[in-house]
């Protein structure tokens, strides 16, 4: 009898050894696998013998919890890109509808892929990489791709003609990093010693607006800044 116990104990702990080693390689596997999505992890969920079940919902948590902050980061990347590229076309006169409507199908594909971000989904090692990682991927080089290229679009576009003397006015007067527009005014009426022609330099401030050589605020007359 103490024969066939001590046999069914050995059964039993083999058994649970073969739990651990089953959940060590697949905690190595997710690791891995977040790893290629460039996805910084630490799946650290010890394995409990006597509740392999816990445990393996513990680990399925932390690499759900994972991909969910991950993807908040690269949702909200590609909105502020769709924000920049909206004001890039109206306002700057850019020419980035090829972009924005590429921002806008990867907001389409991450709106899709969010829902995708299920339990069920990420226990199946086979679904979790071909219907979330892969996707995830391939979501997280065109958001690369199409922020490089915003960057490059909205950089400094060089001040030319009167907008250049302009540019010097303001960048050797002593102004410092902010100037109104009637005390503008008036340097250039001390230094040309004649009329300005208000319209003309709103034109110009305008165009360095447009090319991101100035940034232009507004003020209620007679408020405080």
């Amino acid at each position: 009898m103490s024969r066939e116990v001590e046999a069914q104990k050995r059964r039993i702990i083999q058994w649970q050894e073969n739990r651990r080693e089953e959940f060590d390689a697949q905690r190595q596997f997710y690791q891995q696998m977040l790893a290629h999505a460039g996805i910084q992890a630490e799946l650290r969920v010890p394995f409990d013998r006597e509740k392999p079940a816990e445990s393996q919902a513990a680990l399925m948590n932390l690499v759900k919890d994972c991909l969910d902050r991950h993807f908040s980061l690269l949702y909200s990347n590609l909105k502020n890109s769709l924000q920049i590229i909206r004001y890039s076309i109206q306002v700057q006169g850019l020419d980035l509808s090829n972009a924005e409507a590429r921002t806008r199908d990867a907001l389409k594909l991450a709106t899709r892929l969010r829902e995708q971000i299920r339990f069920e989904v990420i226990s199946d090692q086979k679904s979790f990489e071909c219907n979330i990682l892969k996707p995830l991927i391939e979501l997280a080089e065109e958001e690369k791709k199409l922020e490089e290229e915003v960057q490059q679009a909205i950089q400094h576009r060089p001040a030319a003609g009167s907008e250049l003397k302009l540019m010097i006015l303001l960048q050797s007067s002593g102004f410092g990093q902010e100037v109104g527009l009637r005390e503008l005014i008036m340097r250039l009426i001390d230094q040309r010693e004649g009329k300005v022609e208000l319209s003309a330099l709103m034109h110009d401030l305008e165009s360095l607006f447009q090319k991101n050589l100035v940034d232009i605020h507004i003020t209620l007359a007679g408020s405080e800044r």
